[in-house]
C-alpha cells in the first residue's frame, strides 16, 4: 500500500535491488532491462565520458518529470470520461469532441490542484468529474428525462473510482515512450557505476504518481530506478520538497521535463519526444536517447533507429490515410 499521506516515497534500500552485471544491462532493450537489480553495487561521483575517455563530474541529483517524457497522454482526457459513463449508464451522449470540450471547461473552472486550495487531489477530481458529466447532460439541445439523470447519479460514485483509481492509470489514458526502458537502464547502470547517487521521479501530478509509473512502467523498474517518488501537494512544490529533502545545492541537481517550469530551480534538460517536430520548443531533444550524449553515456546499438508512437484516430484531420494515401504528393 501507499506510505501514508507522505508527498515523496522513499524507494526500497539500495541493497536487495541492484542486479549483479550491470555492466550489461547497457546493451539490453528487453523486458530484463526493467527488472530490479539485486546485489548492491559502490558509488563513486566521477563518472567517465564515452567520448574520448574524458573524466566528466556527475550531478548528485537527477530529477525526472515522467508526465510527457517518459509517459504521455493516449489521447484526450475527456473521452475516458465519456467512456465510462457510457458503460454505466447506456446513456446516448454527444459526440467525443463536445464531451471533451465540456472537460476542459470544468478542469479550467476548477483552479489549482495545489497552493490555493485545502481540499486533496481526489476531492480536486471529483470536483471535475461532476462538473463535466453535469455540463454534458445538462446542456441543450440534449434532453435527459427524470430517470435518465436519477441513473446517472446513482451511478455517479461506482464511475468516479472507476476513473480515479483505475482507467486514468492505464494504457488506456497513457502511453510508455518507446526509448524510455532504454534510458532508464542506461540512468540505472551510470548511478551505480560513478554517476549521480539519487534519481527521483518528480511531478505535481497527484499522489498517483507512484501507481501510474509502476502500471505503465512496472513495479520492478520504478523501484530499481527511483530512489524517491516526489509530488507537490498543499502549499509546497515538488522542488521544494526535493530540496529539503535531499540537502544538496541546487546547482549539484539536472532536471528533465517536456518544458522548463518556472517554479524548477535546477537546470532543466528540455526533451520532448513526440514524433512531429512542429510541435516542439526550439531548445528541446527530439529524443529520450539524446540524454546520453548530454551525460556522456555511451550510444549502444540500434540507439539510432528512430521508433514513432503517433497514432490516429478518425476525429484527427491530419489523418494522412494509409501508407500516407492521403499525404499531398511533392
Amino acid at each position: 500500500g501507499r506510505r501514508g499521506a507522505s508527498s515523496i516515497h522513499t524507494m526500497a534500500p539500495l541493497a536487495g535491488r541492484r542486479r549483479a552485471h550491470q555492466a550489461t544491462a547497457l546493451l539490453l532493450l528487453s523486458a530484463q532491462a526493467l527488472q530490479a537489480p539485486t546485489v548492491a553495487r559502490p558509488r563513486r561521483h566521477i563518472s567517465m565520458s564515452a567520448a574520448g575517455g574524458v573524466v566528466k563530474a556527475a550531478p548528485q541529483v537527477i530529477t525526472i518529470d515522467p508526465i510527457g517524457t517518459l509517459v504521455r497522454r493516449a489521447g484526450p482526457e475527456g473521452l475516458l470520461y465519456r467512456d465510462a459513463l457510457l458503460a454505466a449508464t447506456g446513456l446516448m451522449l454527444p459526440r467525443p469532441d463536445i464531451f471533451q470540450g465540456v472537460y476542459e471547461q470544468a478542469y479550467a473552472a476548477a483552479g489549482s490542484r495545489f497552493g490555493t486550495n485545502s481540499e486533496g487531489a481526489e476531492a480536486w477530481w471529483k470536483k471535475v468529474t461532476k462538473a463535466t458529466y453535469d455540463g454534458v447532460l445538462t446542456a441543450e439541445p440534449v434532453v435527459y428525462d427524470a430517470d435518465e439523470l436519477a441513473l446517472y447519479e446513482s451511478a455517479f460514485d461506482d464511475i468516479f473510482r472507476s476513473l480515479h483509481d483505475d482507467l486514468t492509470l492505464s494504457d488506456e489514458a497513457w502511453v510508455v515512450d518507446p526509448d524510455a526502458p532504454r534510458l532508464l537502464s542506461a540512468l540505472r547502470q551510470w548511478r551505480d557505476y560513478g554517476g549521480p547517487r539519487i534519481v527521483a521521479a518528480t511531478d505535481h501530478f497527484d499522489d498517483r504518481l507512484e501507481q501510474l509509473l509502476t502500471n505503465m512502467l512496472g513495479g520492478d523498474c520504478v523501484a530499481a530506478t527511483f530512489d524517491h517518488v516526489v509530488t507537490g501537494t498543499g502549499q509546497a512544490s515538488c522542488f521544494d520538497i526535493t530540496t529539503s529533502t535531499m540537502d544538496v545545492p541546487d546547482a549539484s541537481c539536472k532536471h528533465v521535463a517536456v518544458s522548463s517550469p518556472a517554479t524548477c530551480p535546477y537546470d532543466t534538460l528540455v526533451v520532448d519526444p513526440r514524433d512531429y517536430e512542429n510541435e516542439r520548443a526550439d531548445d528541446a531533444r527530439g529524443s529520450l536517447l539524446d540524454l546520453l550524449d548530454d551525460w556522456g553515456l555511451e550510444r549502444a546499438e540500434g540507439d539510432d533507429v528512430v521508433v514513432t508512437s503517433r497514432t490516429y484516430s478518425v476525429y484527427d484531420a491530419e489523418y494522412p490515410g494509409f501508407d500516407g494515401e492521403n499525404m499531398e504528393q511533392a
